[in-house]
C-alpha cells in the first residue's frame, strides 16, 4: 500500500460519554414489565355459557316494568326455548303477589290482556279484557318513529339551496300517514293538494327551490304532524294508552 493511500484515511473516531446529572438520576417513572409474575391476568370467558344458571343471578327486587319485560321477550321467542324466563317470571310474579297462582298475577297486573300470545302459549286462561296487544303496540310505535323521522327530515331539510329530492320525501312521509292507526286523513288532503306542484319545481332542474310559500306550508304541516305524533292525547296514541296506564305506576 502506498504513502499516499495511508494518508488519505481518516483518523478513527474517539467515543467518550458525557455525564449529567440528568443521566444519573432515578426515572421519574418506572415502567412494569406486564409480563413479571404478579401481574393480573385477562378472564377468558369464551367458554362461559351466554345464560347464567338462575343460582348465579343477582337477586333483583321485582316491579310491574320487569314483569313486563320479561313477557314481551317472552312473546318474541315465541317459538323458541323460553325455559328460563319462565322460571324467572314466576319468580318475580311470586315476589309481587305470593298468594297468587302465575295466571292470576298476570291477570292482575294486566299482563294477560297485553300480551294474549304468551297466555296461550302458557296455557293459560286467557284474559276476559281486550286490549291493545304487543305485537300491535310495536307496530305502532315503529309506524309513529318513522312519520316523526320523515317529518323532521323534511322540515331541517327546509333550510337546504337544493330541493331536489323533496317530492320524494313527502311521498314517503303521505305513505306514513296512510296507515289506518295515524289517523293522517287531514294531513293527506292537504299533501295531496299541493303535492303536484311541488314535484313539479323539483324536476325543473338539477338544484330546484322551492318558492318561500312552498316551504311556509311545509315547515307548518310537518310541525303539526310533529305535534300529533308528540301529543299522547291525539287521537293516533290509542295504541298506547292502555300500555301507559299499565306502567304508569312503576
Amino acid at each position: 500500500m502506498s504513502y499516499a493511500s495511508k494518508a488519505a484515511r481518516p483518523a478513527p473516531i474517539q467515543q467518550f460519554a458525557i455525564r449529567t446529572r440528568l443521566a444519573e438520576s432515578d426515572p421519574i417513572v418506572s415502567c412494569t414489565n406486564l409480563f413479571d409474575w404478579g401481574y393480573e391476568p385477562a378472564h377468558v370467558m369464551l367458554d362461559e355459557p351466554l345464560c347464567r344458571r338462575e343460582e348465579e343471578e343477582e337477586e333483583l327486587g321485582a316491579d310491574v316494568t320487569s314483569v313486563g319485560c320479561i313477557c314481551a321477550q317472552m312473546s318474541i321467542l315465541i317459538d323458541k326455548e323460553a325455559q328460563l324466563l319462565y322460571m324467572q317470571l314466576q319468580k318475580e310474579c311470586g315476589q309481587l303477589f305470593p298468594s297468587l297462582s302465575l295466571r292470576d298475577a298476570l291477570d292482575q297486573l294486566r299482563m294477560l290482556e297485553l300480551f294474549p300470545s304468551l297466555a296461550e302459549r302458557l296455557q293459560l286462561e286467557p284474559s276476559s279484557d281486550k286490549s291493545v296487544t304487543f305485537k300491535e303496540y310495536i307496530n305502532h310505535i315503529a309506524l309513529l318513529h318513522q312519520t316523526l323521522a320523515m317529518a323532521s327530515q323534511i322540515r331541517a331539510d327546509l333550510s337546504s339551496s337544493n330541493h331536489k329530492y323533496m317530492a320524494h320525501q313527502i311521498a314517503l312521509l303521505y305513505q306514513s300517514l296512510s296507515y289506518g292507526n295515524m289517523k293522517g286523513a287531514n294531513f293527506k288532503a292537504q299533501i295531496e293538494e299541493q303535492f303536484p306542484a311541488i314535484k313539479k319545481v323539483t324536476e325543473e332542474s338539477q338544484a330546484p327551490q322551492l318558492s318561500k310559500e312552498h316551504c311556509d306550508w311545509l315547515r307548518s304541516i310537518t310541525t303539526q304532524i310533529i305535534e300529533s305524533c308528540t301529543d299522547l292525547t291525539a287521537p293516533s296514541s290509542q295504541y298506547i294508552q292502555p300500555w301507559m296506564v299499565v306502567f304508569s305506576d312503576t
